[in-house]
């Protein structure tokens, strides 16, 4: 099964110390990788979680920080292109 799990842009996955949903979400992405799914992890570019990773934030963001998205000032219906996604594919030998 393919499954894609989205991380918040807080804190890389796993976390450095403590960050309760991004561990669950390493714990979880490990896991289902172990039981033979194909998992894609969307996260921040510094993750370390050992599956295929991608990532609109090449740093996390940080916690507290006052970071917002930006306001859509446009309000028509026209679509706007998604932002380019990077990924990492991680192998171990």
């Amino acid at each position: 099964m393919r499954i894609l799990i989205v991380a918040p842009p807080w804190l890389p996955v796993p976390p450095p110390a403590y960050g309760g949903t991004e561990t669950v979400l390493d714990g979880l992405a490990r896991g289902l990788k172990a039981a033979g799914h194909d998992v894609l992890l969307y996260t921040t570019g510094e993750a370390t979680c050992p599956v295929e990773r991608g990532w609109f934030f090449e740093q996390a963001i940080g916690v507290g920080n006052g970071w917002a998205p930006p306001r859509r000032s446009d309000t028509s219906s026209t679509p706007t292109k998604p932002p380019r996604i990077s990924t990492s594919s991680t192998t171990t030998p």
